[in-house]
């Protein structure tokens, strides 16, 4: 028989990165179309896999052409899509997750089964060689009867979107419940099949889309009842795996293992003969036959069972009937769904004690998805009522923002275009992105400048009634008095692409402000609190491993701000009359006399780590000279050029080349003929190992503090500013965030 000829709806991520690789190579499936409402993406993709038609809209689809269609669209369309294909006709295989809902899933299999076709659903991870395993482990009951099951997966949110349907609850139907939990609860009752029953269900949504939940379960399996737990995040990384507690013994899935099951049998241990001591231990399991393949071979089973059921008529391994009870479990968590228990991100009540906020006004806000602008989000959201409308540039980033309600937009700083609509109808903007440091320099100026200038011209043009710009103390450099505050000259440090472009674009907002934008400049201190990288989540880590050094911490103010107080300074900022504050600079810090030895002994004595010290001294002679040496950048690059040369990987890449055929000869030759290189290369040098506990992860990181203190009078005086936190309540929920999101024990 030939191919047959299939279309894929959806041109997206998992399309690009999965689908379409897969297929390419698929010698029983033929992509004969694919539909996008982007038709110049899906003709990208359609010129570079050679696929012959692409449509906007599946209507155009011919069961003439066309045998069977693959669905990765958004949640909110699976469903209709799905029931006006297999009407049709075409056999359908929709990704994960089915439907939103339990009536449009059972209404998919209705169709399909009306029509005799094939309907199958992408949960991929029931094709793991491990996933099967584990499933017929428990049946067998090796280990006697299934427990309890404890499940969690998590980490930070990376996916490529091509949009922010997903993040939206009408288009994406929820968040990472949906999208992770829908893997998840699937495998749990592919192993252990039966009614599964909503115990209690809690996430962190306030009116968007969840990052974080939490779930108890009872699955009635077997005529017996098992219960257990899921958690998910989106934030936080979490143990990433499915055990299933056993009468004789525990069993264990770890995420991204597509081949092994760990064993671990209760009351059983070895005696080593190291020593002679009884250790526990733990058996790896997999299939004899097995042959662990590359990591889209998942993906290829997928294809390879829904094109067998199309071919035999039989149900395959992905039947749509056996997805309805993930739906079902998913929709009553919703339907269930209590607040879960985040006490650090409560938006802590206004100081002010006169004047309520007014409501129902809208804000354009930059860099709503990072550290600071998500929490300046949650303020002007939840606390005084602006109507908010976050610029994005990457959806993918925007997994926390979309827990609010808020209005997203996808755009770009350096697009006049896109700053004119999003500035539309809003009364202030609050400007908080900034361009990625490790960018090349004029990339970083283009967006912290550029798009400066950019936003500035927009604004002037929409008349908005406030700019709050967020500006840095890196704008001040290093070499500074004792005390800091607004009229302290800018001298940032030289070459130092960060504050050069920072001040690069305060003077753009300044200018605008004289030609009659309603601007104030605020410049932060130390910014810290939860997901905070810089002075919290890399420095404890750090610390926790005993390679945390600070330099005179002792002698220097800490000038670390609460991002809670760097909110609530931008909220000020918004209040306050344009006769006192347009074209104004405010610094901000702290109004105490904390130290770097305080700010991180008061972690260290929280997590029993001891702080590393060296005086300043200390700290000078360790550096190199300072004296510019125009060959230093060569020697550099010899250094980075030798150390990849004769890295253990570059080795096993090399010997690998060396032994294949025909790009193996003429290194070969060189190598034979030049003793010398063989030794440059290390190839007769011996081998030297040394064990994990003797080798740390990474180096030292040294933390050395600007010598000087920041007022912040002005921002009283003028702004009537006060923190929203003080120094304990800050403190101890940055501890809390820490303890909730795994960072330390």
């Amino acid at each position: 028989m030939g191919k047959a000829k299939i279309a894929i709806i959806g041109c997206g991520a998992m399309t690009r990165d999965f689908h379409l690789p897969v297929l390419a190579g698929h010698e029983g499936l033929k992509v004969a179309a694919l539909v996008d409402r982007d038709v110049e993406r899906a003709r990208a993709l359609a010129r570079a896999y050679g696929v012959p038609e692409v449509f906007d809209d599946a209507a155009a689809l011919d069961r003439k052409s066309i045998e069977a269609v693959l669905v990765v669209t958004p949640p909110f369309h699976h469903a209709g899509c799905t029931i006006d294909l297999v009407q049709r006709g075409f056999h359908v295989l929709v990704e994960k997750p089915m439907a939103l809902t339990v009536a449009d899933a059972e209404a998919m299999v209705r169709a399909a089964d009306e029509a005799g076709v094939v309907l199958a659903v992408g949960h991929h991870r029931r094709m793991y060689e491990s996933t099967r395993l584990l499933r017929s482990l428990i049946e067998s009951e090796h280990l006697g009867r299934p427990l309890r099951f404890d499940i969690e997966e998590g980490g930070a949110y990376g996916w490529p979107l091509a949009s922010l349907a997903n993040l939206r609850k009408d288009q994406g139907g929820g968040g990472v419940l949906v999208d992770i939990g829908s893997h998840l609860i699937d495998l749990l009752l592919f192993c252990l099949p039966g009614d599964a029953e909503v115990l209690e269900y809690r996430d962190n949504a306030r009116g968007g889309i969840e990052t974080d939940c939490l779930a108890r379960l009872r699955v009635r399996h077997r005529g017996y009842e098992v219960e257990g737990r899921v958690e998910l995040s989106r934030t936080r990384e979490l143990r990433n795996r499915l055990r299933i507690e056993c009468e004789r013994g525990q069993l264990e899935l770890s995420n991204g293992d597509r081949y092994r099951v760990s064993i671990r049998p209760h009351g059983l241990q070895l005696d080593d003969p190291l020593d002679g001591e009884p250790r526990a231990f733990r058996l790896q399991a997999g299939w004899e036959d097995a042959i662990e393949a590359p990591g889209r071979q998942a993906y290829r089973a997928e294809m390879d069972a829904w094109l067998k059921a199309i071919q035999s008529g039989q149900p395959c391994l992905l039947d749509g009937r056996t997805a309805v009870g993930t739906v079902r479990v998913i929709e009553d968590c919703y339907r269930r769904v209590q607040p879960l228990i985040e006490p650090w991100a409560e938006v802590p009540a206004s100081p002010r004690t006169t004047n309520p906020p007014r409501r129902n006004r809208r804000v354009l806000l930059t860099g709503a998805t990072g550290f600071i602008g998500c929490r300046v989000a949650e303020f002007l959201h939840e606390r005084e009522g602006w109507q908010v409308r976050a610029l994005i540039h990457n959806p993918g980033s925007a997994a926390r923002l979309a827990r609010l309600p808020v209005e997203m937009m996808v755009g770009d700083l350096q697009s006049p275009a896109d700053l004119a609509r999003a500035v539309r109808d809003c009364e202030a903007v609050v400007h908080c992105a900034v361009g990625p440091s490790w960018k090349s320099r004029r990339e970083v100026f283009a967006v912290n400048a550029g798009g400066t200038r950019n936003l500035a011209e927009a604004a002037l043009a929409a008349d908005v009634r406030r700019f709050v710009h967020l500006s840095t103390i890196a704008v001040y450099g290093n070499d500074v008095p004792s005390l800091v505050d607004e009229t302290t000259p800018t001298r940032p440090e030289r070459g130092g692409k960060y504050g050069e472009s920072k001040l690069a674009a305060e003077r753009v907002v300044l200018a605008a402000a004289a030609r009659g934008l309603p601007a104030v400049l605020l410049r932060p201190a130390h910014v810290y609190g939860p997901f905070g990288k810089t002075f919290i989540v890399n420095p404890l880590r750090h610390l926790l491993r005993g390679q945390l050094v600070l330099v005179a911490p002792d002698e220097t103010p800490s000038n670390t701000i609460h991002v809670d107080n760097v909110a609530e300074a931008i909220v000020r900022a918004l209040e306050a009359p344009e006769s006192v504050v347009k074209g104004q600079v405010f610094a901000l810090g702290s109004e105490d006399d904390m130290t770097w030895a305080d700010f991180y002994g008061y972690f260290a004595a929280a997590l029993g780590a001891s702080l590393r010290t060296i005086s300043t001294e200390e700290y000078a002679r360790t550096q190199p000279p300072s004296r510019w040496n125009p060959f230093g950048w060569l020697k550099t690059c010899w250094r980075g050029g030798k150390e990849i040369l004769t890295a253990p990987e570059f080795r096993s890449f090399a010997r690998r080349c060396v032994q294949t055929e025909p790009f193996g000869r003429l290194p070969r030759w060189l190598i034979e003929r030049s003793p010398r290189l063989r030794r440059a290369l290390k190839l007769d040098g011996p081998q030297i190992y040394r064990p994990v506990e003797e080798s740390r992860p990474t180096g030292d990181l040294t933390m050395r503090f600007l010598p000087a203190r920041i007022r912040i009078d002005k921002a009283q005086r003028i702004l009537s500013y006060q923190p929203a936190l003080v120094r304990e309540q800050a403190l101890q929920r940055t501890l809390e965030w820490l303890r909730q999101a795994r960072v330390i024990g």
